[in-house]
């Protein structure tokens, strides 16, 4: 392990020693806010008296298209606060007022629909890493986040105030943003501030401090507000009790569940925040868009939960927590089967554990050091065996009572630069198991954050009774240049053979090194005829780790551009110039499988998304290998359709069809030899979701997805010590056809601030056969009689929070 740092570290001097030439940083203005003792009414009319004491705020900039341009439209901003809440005085002047953009969206909607937006983003740290940011459409509906470094966490929710109101010569809005919803020192009286407007129609980014789109980040590029210095923390106190029913219907039977929990926050101090989660229900959780996987690396699948993507970029240090692992399919379902007597079998495995309650704590100190905590708790589960004689069951516990825990202390440097420390353990006290993984994680930038160093460090650990402990390590480490034209990465990845953090995280594959290099140009100076342009070098070369052998090496070319008319366009290629080695793929230690070398072509578009008809993304790919008569076709095409503000729809097709595919099969029952097969592959993945919008606070969904793989064998082959393969007579039998289907309907209506009511049918069809290649349309008429799936759930939820009159 030794000769690997010393490579490393060489790399990143390299990089570090390289020209000094960077972006001066754009300077920051000073805006102030002002105290008041009288509060503003939210009701979108700006001609209240209170407003004229606060300082106006004009003179915008272009982020985009015309970058650090003067704005075509005039914009003021005015912030008042008093003992409870900061007020946002905004007014959008406009010229072409009929043109303003007012398609409703769901809440969070962001600019996804085609609205005009006002945006405001407060770093009370003024760290230049964390910033929270409220955005109102010109339509009223609202949408927020924080903003992290480069990070966006969309689930961040805050419960606020906002109102518009659209004229002949524009637009105004006003908001009231409880201090309660952020996290502060009371002793910081210097705020980072920033405010966005979009206007749509022109694709037109303005804001108030320069944000310059060739440097990296836009939280460090914000301006001092100053003013606060009669702030105070409130008492910060919310509950949110809610009332479900859910009924399910399947092969099994129906099972009626009422259920009642509650969710509680409460500000422990200033900055820090305790969330609660008691008795959770996540029936109304989007479903999980599963597919067949033949490979070896584990479908990483979407966090939907609301009280995991809340909140999650302190928890998402060091790359070692993977949500999804809390509530996953029990860690020892095996158990059941190896505990089968003769006539048994397993009728009824869960695929999740029950999650009893959840508890977060989070905040940073007056002087920006960062501080987490989440433990969350699930209960005994049971796989259910049945006897085919006597149709007795009986069941088997594979996973009691676990407890789970996630750690972090984060310590803001300079620079917008940080080091963290993580820690995420699992516990099951009654099997004597502990699972531990701990992470260092860091990001150091040069003053003008035009250059950077990133890294991280991991360490992980288990111990079952009765088991030798096994424990392994891994880390990243890489050098880059982030803003200017020319944008540079060098990076080297290490996991040991023994590194193992699937009990709490997420990897691919342990026991590998890889090295990776890009270069890129990157232009969003407006052209002629063309307002971004890039061309991007990259290079993959990978190792196993142990025993040290080569593994594979690629390279790919990217263009991309973007046309004034929105249109945009990528080109990409790249190439195995050498054969592949796959260590993985036979699935037992000491083989390996020989990819011949290949070559991708893919072209992919998007059209202008503020037309009623445009296409999201388009793909056209081939891939084709020089042995086997491989070759694989991509086709994918995403058309959006706005049929009225109110009415929109998304369609979605993805195909990929893979010819003469070669793959693990099975081992051979006699020698224990890999079974390797030569198949077809086809994957078709189609999707459609239709939204209908009844107000801002209401709104009806419609989604549909259907996917289906087939795999047709054409020849089965020994996999030779060389990693190339030898002839064997045809298996007979190992078609496969995997279906997975959805159709979801729901309704959600935000009666009061923060509180909803819903309303969600699903229907689920999933089946995985041994069967012959088929017609497209042929199996789409056997989905009636496949295993099905029905789910409706009811839920209402009011949210209370503690105000001081």
């Amino acid at each position: 392990m030794n000769r690997l740092p010393i490579r490393t570290i060489s790399t990143v001097t390299l990089l570090m020693l390289l020209a000094q030439i960077g972006y001066s940083q754009q300077m920051r203005r000073n805006a102030s806010i002002t105290f008041t003792t009288e509060k503003p009414k939210v009701d979108g009319d700006l001609s209240e008296a209170v407003w004229q004491k606060a300082q106006p705020l004009t003179s915008y900039i272009q982020h985009i298209p015309n970058r650090l341009s003067p704005a075509q439209l005039k914009t003021e901003v005015r912030l008042l606060y008093d003992k409870s809440s900061i007020y946002i005085y905004g007014r959008m002047e406009d010229t072409a007022a009929s043109k303003i953009a007012t398609q409703l969206g769901a809440r969070d909607s962001y600019d996804t629909p085609q609205c005009d937006i006002f945006s405001v983003g407060f770093s009370p740290y003024n760290d230049g890493i964390t910033s929270f940011y409220f955005m109102v459409s010109a339509a009223g509906v609202q949408s927020d986040q924080k903003v992290t470094g480069t990070t966006y966490d969309l689930g961040w929710n805050a419960v606020w105030y906002s109102a518009v109101k659209i004229d002949d010569r524009g637009w105004s809005v006003e908001m009231e943003i409880p201090l309660t919803q952020l996290r502060f020192s009371s002793k910081n009286s210097v705020w980072g501030f920033n405010q966005w407007r979009l206007i749509k129609r022109n694709n037109e980014w303005d804001t108030f401090n320069p944000v310059d789109i060739n440097i990296q980040g836009i939280n460090n590029q914000e301006a001092n507000l100053e003013g606060f210095n009669q702030l105070e923390m409130p008492f910060r106190l919310s509950l949110t009790p809610y009332l479900s029913n859910t009924t399910e219907r399947s092969q099994q039977g129906t099972n009626n569940r009422f259920k009642g929990g509650l969710d509680l926050r409460y500000g422990i101090s200033d900055a820090f925040t305790l969330d609660m989660i008691t008795i959770p229900d996540f029936s109304q959780v989007r479903s999980d868009d599963i597919q067949l996987n033949l490979t070896t690396v584990e479908q990483r699948l979407d966090e939907n939960r609301q009280f995991f993507t809340e909140g999650s970029e302190l928890f998402a240090r060091g790359g070692i927590f993977y949500s999804r692992r809390i509530g996953s399919s029990p860690v020892n379902n095996s158990r059941a089967y190896d505990n089968l007597n003769p006539n048994e079998y397993v009728s009824e495995m869960p695929n999740a554990t029950s999650m009893i309650n959840a508890t977060k704590i989070s905040g940073r100190t007056k002087e920006g050091l960062g501080i987490g905590f989440l433990n969350a708790i699930t209960g005994n589960t049971y796989a259910t065996i049945t006897n085919r004689q006597t149709g007795e069951t009986r069941q088997v516990n594979v996973q009691p009572l676990s407890n789970y825990n996630v750690s972090v202390v984060d310590i803001p440097i300079k620079n917008s630069s940080y080091l963290s420390v993580i820690n995420a353990n699992l516990g099951i006290p009654g099997q004597q198991f502990m699972f531990n993984n701990s992470a260092v994680d860091f990001y150091l930038a040069n003053k003008h954050q035009s250059y950077a160093v990133k890294g991280a460090l991991q360490y992980a650990l288990h111990n079952e009774a009765q088991e030798t402990t096994t424990s392994g390590m891994a880390y990243t480490i890489s050098a880059l240049k982030t803003s200017g034209n020319v944008r540079v990465e060098l990076s080297n990845t290490l996991y040991s053979d023994t590194y193992n953090p699937s009990y709490m995280g997420y990897i691919e594959q342990n026991n590998r090194i890889i090295t990776f290099g890009k270069v890129e140009y990157i232009s969003y100076d407006k052209g002629t005829n063309t307002k971004y342009r890039k061309l991007s070098l990259n290079a993959t070369h990978e190792m196993l780790y142990q025993p040290t052998r080569y593994s594979r090496f690629e390279f790919s070319i990217q263009g991309a551009v973007t046309y004034h008319n929105e249109f945009h366009h990528e080109l990409e290629t790249s190439i195995t110039p050498i054969t592949k080695y796959d260590y993985f793929e036979p699935r037992q230690f000491g083989y390996k499988y020989a990819e011949p070398r290949a070559m991708w072509l893919g072209y992919s578009f998007n059209t202008d998304l503020r037309q009623p008809l445009a296409i999201s993304r388009g793909l056209v790919g081939y891939w084709m290998a020089d042995k086997y008569d491989k070759s694989a076709f991509y086709l994918q095409l995403n058309p959006t359709l706005r049929f009225s503000n109110r009415l929109s729809a998304t369609v979605g097709f993805f195909g990929t069809f893979n010819q003469n595919a070669i793959g693990y099969a099975e081992n051979d029952a006699a020698t224990g030899v890999p079974v390797f097969g030569r198949r077809d592959i086809n994957n078709y993945e189609q999707s459609a979701e239709m939204r209908y919008i009844i107000s801002k606070n209401a709104f009806t969904n419609l989604r549909a997805r259907y996917n289906w793989t087939t795999v047709h064998y054409k020849q089965f082959y020994h996999l030779k010590d060389d990693g190339w393969v030898d002839e064997i007579t045809f298996l007979p039998n190992r078609d496969i056809s995997y279906t997975a289907a959805t159709v979801e309907m729901s309704a959600l209506w935000n009666f009061a601030p923060g509180s909803q009511l819903s309303l969600m049918y699903r229907k689920n069809f999933d089946e995985n056969r041994s069967a012959k290649p088929i017609g497209y349309f042929d199996n789409l008429s056997r989905l009636r009689g496949m295993p099905q799936r029905d789910l409706l759930s009811f839920r209402i939820l009011y949210y209370w929070a503690y105000r001081k009159k």
